[in-house]
């Protein structure tokens, strides 16, 4: 599949209601439903009212049972880099498991 298969089929859109928070990137079709949870996107998708990006741990056992296909694209990657905002308060000390997800997300960042 390409990208532009999709774009007169409805699309199931995990984003914030807040059209300005919206990555166009990420909407291929021109009819599209929005929701902020991605659950509820399931729900959607399995009820055949559309298709969309899921997390594979969300939706591998759905493909496994084949109650979900997952559709190969020749020129579409999951490579998009999204900024992620590390905020927390200074009052109190980082625990062991912040430091170290704040270490790793460092060390991403430079790659």
């Amino acid at each position: 599949l390409r990208e532009e298969h999709l774009t007169t089929t409805r699309q199931i859109v995990v984003a914030s209601r807040d059209l300005a928070q919206t990555d166009p990137r990420f909407v291929f079709a021109r009819h599209h439903w929005r929701t902020d949870n991605h659950l509820a996107a399931l729900g959607l998708i399995e009820a055949g009212l559309g298709w969309g990006w899921q997390p594979r741990a969300l939706v591998a056992a759905h493909i496994a049972a084949g109650t979900l296909v997952e559709m190969p694209f020749e020129n579409l990657s999951n490579g998009a880099r999204l900024w992620v905002d590390l905020v927390w308060s200074k009052e109190r000390p980082l625990g062991l498991g912040a430091r170290r997800f704040v270490a790793l997300m460092g060390a991403a960042a430079k790659n």
